[in-house]
C-alpha cells in the first residue's frame, strides 16, 4: 500500500517551523507520511520499528549531497567501499586510544575559558553556538594533527561555517523550505571549500614529514597511502569528513545542552553540585567522568529534545517495502530523530526536559531506536566514542567555572539540515563561579 499523502501545501507553509511541520504531519497522518519535496517524493518514517528496518537495510543508501564536500569519505559512501574505509579507520577510534586525548580536550576547553575571562566586565557576552563550534573544531584538528595554530583554527572555522550553511540550505529543500535565490552562494561555498582543502593539505604535509602526530587517523591514512591502499584524494576525503562530522554536531549538542540548562536553573544547580563534588580540584579523568552520572543523563536528554542530526535522508535503490508501505526505487526516505524522540508511545510528556528519563531504572527495556542521536546499524557514528568523551569533559569544566545564561526569547526555532541549527545563534552571558587556576 501507499503511505498517506500530506495535503499540506509545500514550501511556505512548512518554512517558518519545518520540524514543527513534520510533527504536525505525523500527528495528523500517523507514523508513515508521504509528501512531495523539491527533490521528489519523500516517505517519512517515525516509528522506531521503521527506523530499525531502514538503518539495517542495505537498499537505503546515502544521497549525493555530502559528496560535494567530503567526496567519497566515510560519511558519504556505501557498499564495499564503505566497509573498507570503516575497517581502516575503526582502530584509532577505539576507547583506549581516545582516552589519551583527555588532557588535550581539557586544555582546549580551559583555553576558551581563559579567553572569556579576559573579556571586559563581570558578566561577559558570548555566542555559545559560535564558541562551542570553534572549541570542538580545535579539538578535532588537534586529534587529527596534534599541532595546530589559532590562526588555522580561525580560518578553518570561518570556512566550515560557510560550507555547513550551504549544505544545510540545500538539505532543507527535502522539508520544502524554500531555497532563497542568492547568486553569491555558490561562489562563497567554492571559496570556503578551497580554503578547507588548502588547510588540510598543509596540515597533512606536516604530519607526513614528521612534524605532526605520530599516531591516529592521519598517520593511519598516510601509512595506507604508502602501501597503495588509498590515493591522495581519498586521504583528503577522509580527513575533511572527520573535520566536518567531528566538530559541528558535537558543538550543536553542547549549545543546546547549555540552552536547556539555562532554561532550567534547578537542573543547572544540581549538575553544578555533582561537578563540584566529583571534579574539584581535579582535571577530568576517565574515573571522574564515570562518576558524573547526572551529567550523562542531562546530555542524553538534551540530545533527545535537540538531536544534533535531526534528519537523515536515504534513497531507495530498488523497489522495497517498509511497515507494509511500498517504496519505489529512487524515492527518498526520511528519518527524523527530532520527531521519533518525541513519539508519545515511548516518551511520556515528550516536550518536557527531564534528565531522569535516562536513569538506568527508567531507560531499561526502551526500544533501541526510540533514541538514536548517533543513528545505528552499520552506519552508526564512528565518532560516537569521541563525542561521549569530549562533551562531558567540556560540560564538566564549563559547569565547574561558569554559569551560562541564555536570555529568554533569544533563541529561535531549531532548523534542520545537516545539523540542528538556529537562525539567531545562542547569545549568552557568562558569569564566573570561581577563578580559573593559574596557567
Amino acid at each position: 500500500m501507499l503511505a498517506p499523502s500530506s495535503q499540506t501545501k509545500p514550501s511556505l507553509d512548512a518554512e517558518p517551523d519545518p520540524l514543527g511541520h513534520l510533527l504536525k504531519m505525523i500527528r495528523e497522518q500517523g507514523d508513515i507520511v508521504r509528501y512531495r519535496s523539491g527533490y521528489g517524493p519523500v516517505h517519512l518514517f517515525n516509528h522506531p520499528d521503521h527506523v530499525q528496518s531502514i538503518v539495517q537495510n542495505t537498499n537505503f543508501e546515502r544521497t549525493a549531497l555530502l559528496k560535494m564536500v567530503t567526496g567519497d569519505g566515510l560519511l558519504a559512501s556505501d557498499g564495499r567501499r564503505w566497509q573498507s574505509q570503516r575497517r581502516l579507520l575503526q582502530p584509532p577510534f577505539h576507547e583506549k586510544c581516545l582516552h589519551g586525548f583527555l588532557p588535550m580536550i581539557a586544555d582546549a576547553t580551559m583555553g576558551m575559558l581563559r579567553r572569556w575571562e579576559a573579556l571586559p566586565g563581570a558578566t561577559r557576552s558570548v555566542d555559545i553556538g559560535r564558541e562551542t563550534k570553534r572549541l570542538t573544531l580545535e579539538i578535532i584538528l588537534r586529534v587529527l594533527f596534534e599541532k595546530v595554530s589559532q590562526d588555522e583554527v580561525t580560518r578553518m572555522a570561518d570556512a566550515a561555517n560557510v560550507v555547513m550553511q550551504h549544505l544545510g540550505e540545500l538539505s532543507d529543500v527535502v522539508l520544502n523550505v524554500p531555497l532563497v535565490m542568492d547568486p553569491g552562494r555558490e561562489t562563497r561555498f567554492r571559496a570556503a571549500l578551497g580554503t578547507i582543502d588548502a588547510l588540510v593539505a598543509g596540515l597533512t604535509a606536516r604530519v607526513s614529514t614528521g612534524a605532526g602526530r605520530t599516531g591516529g587517523v592521519v598517520p593511519t591514512l598516510l601509512e595506507a597511502r604508502g602501501k597503495g591502499l588509498v590515493t591522495d584524494q581519498e586521504v583528503r576525503d577522509e580527513i575533511v569528513t572527520m573535520i566536518i562530522a567531528g566538530h559541528e554536531t558535537t558543538a550543536i549538542a553542547l549549545a543546546w545542552t547549555l540552552y536547556l540548562l539555562s532554561r532550567h536553573p534547578g537542573t543547572q544547580t544540581q549538575l553544578a553540585d555533582e561537578v563540584d563534588q566529583e571534579l574539584n580540584p581535579q582535571v577530568p579523568t576517565t574515573e571522574v567522568l564515570s562518576r558524573l552520572g547526572y551529567m550523562r543523563m542531562v546530555f542524553d536528554e538534551a540530545m533527545r529534545l535537540y538531536p544534533p542530526v535531526s534528519m537523515v535522508v536515504r534513497q531507495s535503490q530498488k523497489d522495497d517495502t517498509v511497515g507494509g508501505v511500498s517504496i519505489p526505487a529512487g524515492a527518498l526516505v526520511v528519518l527524523s530523530a527530532y520527531t521519533t524522540h518525541r513519539h508519545p508511545d515511548f516518551w511520556s510528556d515528550p516536550e518536557r526536559f527531564d534528565p531522569g528519563r535516562f536513569h538506568p531504572d527508567r531507560s531499561h527495556g526502551r526500544h533501541r531506536y526510540a533514541y538514536f542521536p548517533f543513528l545505528g546499524g552499520r552506519h552508526q557514528c564512528l565518532g560516537q566514542g569521541l563525542v561521549m568523551l569530549e562533551a562531558p569533559v567540556i560540560l564538566a569544566l564549563l559547569t565547574r567555572y561558569v554559569r551560562v545564561t541564555i536570555p529568554e526569547g533569544s533563541v529561535g526555532r531549531p532548523l534542520p539540515g545537516m545539523a540542528l541549527r538556529v537562525r539567531s545563534g545562542f547569545p549568552a552571558t557568562v558569569d564566573f563561579r570561581s577563578a580559573l587556576p593559574p596557567c
